[in-house]
This record gives C-alpha cells, structure tokens and sequence, in this order.
C-alpha cells in the first residue's frame, strides 16, 4: 500500500525542521510517545505540548529513512543524530552526541495522525 500523503507531508516537514509542517498533519487531539531504550522519554498529548518537544529537537539530523504502510497506520524506520538536551534516565547526559535508530508507528483517522510512537 502506497504511503498516505499526510504521512509523507509530516515526514518531508520532519526532515525540513519545519515544526508547522509537522503540526498541519496532525489530528484535533495526538497520542505521541518518545520512546528511547526502553524509557519513555516524553509524551505530549495536546498541540502546544507536541509543538514545544518539536521545537526543542531543531538541530537533530534525520538519515533517509523508509516506510510501509497497512490499512490506516504507517511504520517508518527512523535514525538520526541528536545532542541530548539533559540527563536522561537511561544513563544520557546533557551534551552528549547520540547515533539513534528505530521506527515511528502512525495511525491516521480522518486524514490525520491520531499518534505517533516513535521508539529507538
């Protein structure tokens, strides 16, 4: 199944850093988890809160990645570089460099994401 083109518009956004890009893709209310070695990380669940966490990983640096999409939800394999902001509980530290990988789950509904979980 072709990939929908919300999730291709928030993916191209994504890549762009281009928080409202990201935002226009998205449904009323989102179920978002940030999920890193096992630690969920963060998990807004309203716009302003999903906006803020987009605005503080500006600088992170996307790999091409790849997506497969099935009935209403897209999977995407994920991986990029980022430079933890504060220590985390998994043992990160403020300023360290982070090579991560993993995959993004996103369910549409209306033609919007309803969530996305994204775990590396």
């Amino acid at each position: 199944m072709q990939t929908p083109y919300q999730i291709c518009a928030h993916i191209d956004a994504d890549n762009r850093q281009d928080v409202p890009g990201m935002m226009a893709a998205l449904g009323e209310s989102i179920a978002f988890q940030n999920i890193v070695e096992g630690s969920v990380l963060a998990e807004p669940r309203e716009h302003q809160d999903f906006r803020a966490l987009a605005d503080a990983v500006l600088g992170t640096a996307p790999k091409p990645s790849s997506a497969l999409t099935a009935a209403d939800t897209t999977i995407k394999e994920i991986g990029f570089t980022a430079v933890v902001a504060e220590d985390l509980p998994n043992g990160s530290t403020a300023g360290q460099a982070r090579d991560l990988s993993g995959r993004a789950l996103a369910p549409l509904q209306k033609e919007k994401i309803i969530g996305i979980i994204c775990q590396s």
